[in-house]
């Protein structure tokens, strides 16, 4: 009977150790979990903000490509304003000239006063072009330091942008 007693004992007490081992590894394997899904919401966390600062810079990049734009056309407009000035000063400087000379030759002309009145507005027009092509050399000047500001903060944006990237190729350590 003591053998029989002893059975029931190791039946009745067996499940209560094999419960306390189970427990105890159930609870190791959830810590395990848990850490891992802490360090999976960390590191979702870091690529979420990795993310939007990419975002944000791309948006960066993409406004200062437009501002880039911006300044490269006014400063055509500025050096095509400045040819179109330099080209009709010449040529008014060409027209006053031009009659100077035919007035030299033809002293005794019948339409001398017509062309003295001409070859006079031709120089008050060369002396107003000569203002505008000083104004529109120092607008020119203005856009090309403009442009380039514009591209000097570019290049800082890509260099930012080449570093991001370099970063996100580079591996992590775990």
């Amino acid at each position: 009977m003591s053998r029989s007693i002893k059975l029931t004992l190791v039946f009745l007490f067996m499940p209560a150790a094999v419960c306390a081992q189970t427990n105890s590894a159930e609870s190791q394997t959830v810590q395990a979990i848990l850490g891992e899904v802490r360090q999976l919401r960390q590191e979702l966390g870091a690529s979420t903000a990795t993310t939007q600062r990419t975002q944000i810079l791309l948006f960066r990049l993409q406004a200062q490509q437009l501002a880039v734009g911006q300044a490269t056309q006014r400063l055509d407009n500025a050096r095509a304003k400045f040819a179109q000035i330099q080209s009709n000063r010449k040529r008014r400087e060409g027209d006053a000239k031009r009659g100077e000379e035919y007035l030299k030759e033809h002293e005794n002309a019948p339409e001398r006063k017509e062309l003295e009145k001409s070859i006079a507005l031709a120089k008050a027009d060369v002396a107003a072009l000569n203002e505008q092509e000083l104004q529109w050399q120092t607008m020119q000047t203005e856009a090309e330091e403009q442009l380039r500001i514009e591209q000097e903060k570019l290049g800082r944006l890509q260099d930012r942008l080449d570093r991001l990237e370099q970063s996100l190729e580079t591996p992590r350590p775990k």
